[in-house]
């Protein structure tokens, strides 16, 4: 697991109805997953990759399945 700073993320905006969140962080692409009241989930944009990334109380935590 790694943990950065807030100032390495990018996150892009939604423009259709069905997209889900995209979020750049640690070199590589996240889509939405889950969201509660104090944490969003997101999982790699490459399906056959198995990294994850937690967003929750300003910190981002990376976690990749090799």
């Amino acid at each position: 697991m790694a943990e950065n700073s807030m100032s390495e993320v990018h996150t892009g905006t939604v423009k259709k109805r069905n997209q889900r969140g995209k979020l750049f962080f640690g070199n590589k692409y996240f889509t939405l997953n889950k969201r509660t009241e104090t944490a969003e989930y997101y999982r790699c944009a490459r399906r056959d990759c198995g990294g994850r990334c937690i967003k929750a109380d300003g910190t981002m935590t990376l976690t990749l399945t090799l």
